[in-house]
């Protein structure tokens, strides 16, 4: 169940029913179906056993900085393991594609840090400020945090293997 695979076109309509679920709840920012459809390349997706089950995508601000969004999980597979399987095949993803820097603005702060994300402010990352947050009905009141990865000391994984560190470190022991 936790295998996870790149996003597909035939995949799209599941992606936009399951994100619509999670927008319309306020958990995050919706999706419409052209846009899942533009971006499918960047859509990590778990299969159910007849729908789309969890999903992530990639968004890219620069070929150096990207974000972990629209990381949802249906509410009968939670606490299984899929929430960390697509950031970590979004962590492989982002690795592959040279990206030095991962964020995410998140609710839920500690389930990133467990995959080893530090909190951040905000205001580090202006390209997302300007894109979403200035149009967020609650931008006033927002509660989420900032989390980020420095995929810098990492290294590519080998033949979809989970993403692993060089040097002895990583991101987040090198900024404590």
């Amino acid at each position: 169940m936790k295998n996870t695979r790149p996003g597909k076109l035939k995949d799209a309509e599941g992606i936009a029913r399951l994100v619509d679920v999670h927008a319309r709840n306020g958990k995050i920012l919706p999706r419409s179906l052209e846009a899942i459809r533009e971006s499918i390349d960047d859509w990590v997706v778990v299969n159910g056993s007849d729908s789309i089950v969890a999903c992530g995508s990639l968004y890219f601000y620069s070929p150096h900085l990207a974000e972990v969004r629209s990381l949802v999980v249906d509410e009968s597979t939670e606490r299984v393991g899929l929430g960390s399987a697509i950031v970590g095949a979004l962590i492989d993803e982002a690795l592959r594609r040279g990206v030095h820097t991962l964020f995410a603005l998140t609710r839920v702060a500690p389930f990133f840090e467990r995959l080893g994300f530090t909190r951040s402010d905000k205001n580090w990352f202006p390209e997302k400020i300007w894109k979403d947050c200035a149009l967020c009905s609650v931008q006033d009141q927002c509660d989420e945090s900032a989390v980020v990865l420095h995929l810098s000391d990492m290294r590519p994984p080998n033949h979809g293997s989970s993403h692993t560190k060089t040097g002895g470190q990583n991101a987040q022991t090198k900024n404590q």
